[in-house]
């Protein structure tokens, strides 16, 4: 079987332990990719409420993960 391309699925970045790895091989491989459920969460992540612990850790998350990856990597 002979492959013609490949598409990411998305869900790239959050969640995961190297998000500058991720994105750098992504475009290493030039590879279409479409938003995932989670890269679109990132991107458009409600504020959560203070009081909430488990907001807290997911806006913690956020935080961490645009400080990996920057600007520019996150424009991607």
């Amino acid at each position: 079987m002979r492959v013609d391309k490949v598409v990411c699925l998305g869900d790239i970045v959050f969640g995961g332990p190297q998000p500058r790895e991720a994105i750098a091989r992504m475009r290493e491989m030039d590879c279409p990719s479409i938003m995932g459920n989670t890269d679109e969460f990132f991107v458009h992540a409600p504020t959560p409420d203070p009081k909430d612990e488990n907001g807290r850790r997911i806006m913690q998350s956020i935080e961490w993960t645009h400080s990996q990856i920057g600007a520019g990597a996150s424009a991607f």
